[in-house]
């Protein structure tokens, strides 16, 4: 077996180890044995225990990525493409939701902490999201020109959904889901308050609501 399907046998043992101790109570030794590897080779190849940790989670975000890429469709509309990036982050809660529990409660420090050397990962989900909000900027069916904090936005957002169904224990995909989109697609405003869209700005320090009109913009009644 090559090298790379022991790291990621152990990488995927380490996931199961962790979820079912917690970070603190895991010992590599059990993340080994599960491997079926010696302990001394889980240390060569990954160094300590929060340096595996930080691999594994490493190994979570590219395999996020990889199934964004999967499930991106160029010749999708980009509403279509935003409902599938909203499912496979969602769709953690099934299939990661010890994980994401672990992270909440032991991990953020550990990964605030190594978070330069997970910066790469991060920024390739982020570009993937920000370049469908660039094509429906580019097709016409998008306003928002800052693609980029509007695929930020979505990353995080999207993250505190997860921790809050671990949290409050609730299943995201079928109820967050669809009112995310709707949302971000829709907007909260109903038909029945009219008029021209409206603008926010930052006035002497505080978010303005502003009526857009044809010669000044105007404070919303």
């Amino acid at each position: 077996m090559g090298n790379d399907a022991v790291d990621r046998r152990i990488l995927d043992c380490a996931n199961v180890e962790f979820a079912k101790s917690g970070y603190h109570r895991t010992v590599v030794s059990d993340i080994a044995a599960r491997a079926g590897v010696g302990k001394g080779t889980v240390y060569r190849r990954f160094g300590d225990k929060k340096r595996l940790f930080t691999a594994m989670i490493r190994q979570r975000i590219r395999d996020m990525e990889a199934a964004l890429r999967a499930v991106l469709d160029e010749a999708a509309a980009p509403e279509q493409n935003l409902a599938a990036i909203v499912d496979v982050y969602l769709g953690l809660s099934d299939h990661s939701r010890e994980l994401i529990e672990i992270i909440i409660t032991e991990g953020t420090q550990l990964i605030n902490k190594e978070k330069e050397e997970l910066k790469e990962e991060l920024e390739a989900v982020l570009q993937l999201i920000e370049g469908v909000f660039r094509e429906g900027l580019d097709q016409g069916r998008f306003r928002i020109r800052d693609t980029r904090n509007m695929a930020f936005l979505l990353h995080r957002f999207l993250i505190s959904v997860l921790e809050g169904s671990v949290l409050f224990g609730f299943r995201p995909r079928e109820t967050v889901g669809p009112l995310l989109l709707d949302v971000v697609l829709n907007g909260i405003r109903s038909d029945q308050a009219g008029g021209s869209p409206l603008s926010v700005r930052r006035v002497n320090g505080t978010l303005a609501v502003h009526r857009q009109c044809s010669r000044k913009s105007s404070d919303v009644p």
